[in-house]
């Protein structure tokens, strides 16, 4: 859960400004968004989450992010909350924030009995990514994204979880992702 706010620390101080031109008077170009955060709703196949992400550039076409995602409960089984936290580094083409990416992900997925939250189950879930985004102004932009993500299990407890499907936060084995992004770069 702290890796997110890490990475959300990042962006203080980091304000874009406009300076005048020396010749002309005129304003420079602004300077290009270094951050972004962004709401994706997404469907694990064959479930559903919802990520909110935070993306920094380190360069022109690399970002690295945290991302926290929240599994929508199957039917019949809303007392197992389920979400997950990481990090995901992205290379971009031609520039961050716009046009194509590739990400590589790692996150840390729990689920948990709502009632007793000493019965959990924690997952590790690396996961490979493709997609496209189109910046619409300076500041939104729409896109999508598919990919496949590997579910490892690294605590089970048995009384939860006892069939994988019912927890899916925390599934194992391969699994494929389709999402679309909505956000905004600043």
């Amino acid at each position: 859960m702290t890796l997110p706010i890490w990475t959300l620390a990042l962006a203080i101080g980091t304000a874009t400004t406009t300076a005048e031109s020396p010749r002309r008077g005129r304003l420079a170009a602004p300077q290009p968004a270094r951050n972004a955060i962004t709401l994706s709703p997404a469907m694990n196949i064959p479930h559903f989450a919802i990520t909110l992400a935070y993306d920094r550039v380190l360069h022109r076409r690399v970002t690295l992010g945290g991302r926290f995602e929240y599994a929508v409960p199957r039917r019949g089984f809303g007392q197992l909350a389920g979400w997950a936290e990481g990090i995901a580094l992205a290379i971009w083409a031609p520039r961050a924030f716009h046009g194509f990416f590739a990400q590589a992900d790692l996150l840390v997925a729990h689920t948990v009995l709502a009632v007793q939250s000493r019965l959990h189950t924690v997952a590790v879930v690396p996961g490979l990514t493709a997609g496209f985004r189109v910046r619409l102004g300076r500041t939104f932009f729409l896109g999508a994204s598919a990919g496949l993500r590997w579910g490892a299990t690294v605590r089970r407890e048995p009384a939860i979880c006892t069939l994988s499907p019912a927890c899916p936060a925390v599934r194992t084995g391969p699994r494929a992702r389709v999402t679309a992004d909505f956000g905004f770069a600043f």
